[in-house]
């Protein structure tokens, strides 16, 4: 029995996207238009370039960690595990400095505030290291009012640990923390406070040292030699209907690689960075975003014409330039989708490497059927229908060799279609009755020429579910969009939709994390298309569900 949850991560690995998405938008921080060519990435040019990562936010106390929506977030990101270390951080400070909690953040973080971190090269390839390391690796850079640093003054009883650029640095809370006070250039300017925590003291002095003006020799910054793909993403946001922003980041790419643990890890690092503008209000996040890695320079674009003839009626749905690398065992199916940074990485069987379309059906665990649209080169007749055989015998057979079919390409538009059949447990029970797809769920796919492309079209589904009548369907509407002849190119690479809490349905185990994701987030959308100066550029859109600005019980004070 091919049974894909207790873990179908497909979805789970979009979920897990826009959990690392959502991390960044809390912990990355906001700043103002200071330079017309890069916008809000203006206040980053002070940020020096060993930093892994570098963020700036404008009044971040309103805008995100007190706000419904950043409160909800807070609240479940720390349930989960996620950023504790750094809600235990804003607690001792309020007991350091004698006030309650929000009033500290609001003395601290209502102007704007740049946050840096390092020490990810260091962590281990999976998402709860990586985030550990977020936690404890920061330096804060909060523009203060003059007074409130004279009362941090007054109320510290610090004791001094290093002079860096003839600055002290004092260890506060019992040794735990590290701040400098730094005081106002001239009157009516705005004063500065730096705080790290012990484990980022190295971090601060790199920060403090940086800061001096006249620095000798000057150190580069992580905005240097990238002004142009910058400015390209400033004006992108500035293009939108709301040209206001709440966070503007950078970080090194090799971060966000830490985070797919069946990429590769022993490529050399390279300097490249992913950039990105965030708006967040109490209704959506918003963001624009892009990198200097390179991609393929032939890449097609992605099918997004059948993207959105089914979207609407999907609770998933994926248009890809390149298809996602597929794994199926007895207990999983993973799917790996996304546009590749690394063109000269080994290509899959070219049977399954083509533009790609996939969607996931609405309705209970037991009317969704995942469908797949692959939109293949033209070749001799039937040979891609061969090809595809021959890769869906070896998914099965991956599964269970007992029950993979052999169709060899014969009669290539033929639907040919397989059930198959469960494997009951030790005890004698079923385990996949349980979950998605169910007991002998059915794998149904056929091949089909229009225009300039063989198209080959499958769909997974449980055993109520007309598989074929799901093949027919999307045949139909992938003849009628070929048919209308060839189209401009979009530049489109990537495009998907998920609706987290329905498409939840069909994962059996999933994680805390997940299930507060699906709470918090009712739609996520992003694109991903080429650049001029940032060769991948995209876009971001997660709404946010009710759950997200109800009030709640024990809201701290």
């Amino acid at each position: 029995m091919l049974r894909l949850p207790q873990s179908l991560s497909a979805s789970s690995r979009i979920a897990r996207a826009a959990r690392a998405l959502i991390v960044c938008a809390l912990t990355c921080p906001l700043a103002n238009a200071e330079e017309p060519d890069l916008g809000a990435f203006a206040s980053l040019q002070n940020v020096p370039d060993v930093v892994d990562a570098a963020a700036v936010f404008e009044n971040p106390a309103d805008a995100v960690l007190l706000s419904p929506v950043g409160r909800s977030m807070r609240t479940m990101l720390s349930f989960a595990g996620v950023f504790t270390h750094t809600e235990h951080a804003w607690q001792a400070l309020a007991d350091t400095f004698g006030a309650p909690k929000d009033d500290t953040i609001r003395s601290l973080l209502s102007k704007q505030v740049i946050v840096v971190w390092d020490g990810f090269e260091s962590a281990d390839p999976n998402t709860e290291r990586l985030t550990e390391s977020i936690d404890t690796r920061w330096t804060l850079i909060c523009k203060v009012e003059p007074e409130y640093l004279r009362e941090i003054r007054k109320s510290l009883r610090p004791v001094k640990r290093d002079i860096v650029s003839n600055r002290p640095v004092y260890a506060i809370e019992q040794g735990r923390y590290r701040i400098a006070l730094i005081d106002a250039i001239a009157p009516g300017e705005p004063a500065s406070v730096l705080l790290a925590p012990r484990s980022g003291a190295d971090l601060l002095h790199a920060v403090l040292t940086h800061y001096d003006a006249n620095q000798t020799p000057p150190v580069s910054s992580v905005t240097q030699n990238r002004e142009p793909m910058l400015a390209e993403l400033n004006a992108q946001h500035a293009a939108s209907a709301d040209a206001t922003w709440t966070c503007a980041f950078i970080a090194r790419l090799e971060i966000f690689k830490l985070l797919s643990p069946d990429d590769a890890h022993d490529q050399p690092a390279q300097n490249h960075v992913l950039a990105g503008i965030i708006k967040l209000d109490q209704g959506q996040l918003r963001s624009t975003f892009g990198t200097d890695a390179p991609i393929e320079p032939d890449l097609p674009d992605a099918p997004i014409e059948l993207y959105e003839a089914v979207a609407n009626d999907s609770v998933l749905a994926v248009a890809s330039a390149k298809s996602p690398v597929m794994f199926i065992s007895h207990d999983q199916m993973s799917l790996s989708m996304g546009i590749s940074t690394n063109p000269a990485q080994q290509q899959p069987d070219p049977a399954l490497d083509a533009p790609f379309f996939m969607s996931l059906s609405g309705g209970d665990a037991q009317s969704m059927s995942l469908s797949v649209t692959l939109r293949h080169p033209k070749r001799e007749p039937g040979e891609t229908a061969r090809m595809f055989d021959d890769a869906m015998h070896d998914i099965i057979a991956s599964y269970d060799p007992d029950q993979a079919p052999r169709f060899d390409g014969c009669i290539p538009s033929a639907a040919r279609h397989v059930q198959i059949q469960t494997q009951a447990q030790g005890d004698g029970t079923d385990i996949a009755s349980y979950s998605w797809p169910g007991s002998n769920p059915q794998l149904a796919w056929s091949t089909s020429t229009a225009g300039e492309h063989d198209l080959t079209i499958a769909c997974f589904a449980p055993d109520a579910i007309d598989a074929d009548d799901q093949v027919r369907s999307i045949t139909l509407a992938s003849h009628a969009i070929e048919a209308a002849g060839p189209r401009t190119s979009s530049g489109v690479l990537f495009r998907a939709s998920i609706l987290p809490e329905e498409a939840m349905r069909i994962i059996d185990d999933p994680s805390i994390a997940d299930l507060a994701l699906a709470k918090l987030v009712r739609q996520l959308n992003i694109e991903l298309r080429r650049g001029v100066h940032a060769p991948m550029r995209g876009s971001l859109r997660i709404q946010f569900s009710e759950h997200a600005s109800k009030p709640r019980l024990g809201t701290d004070n």
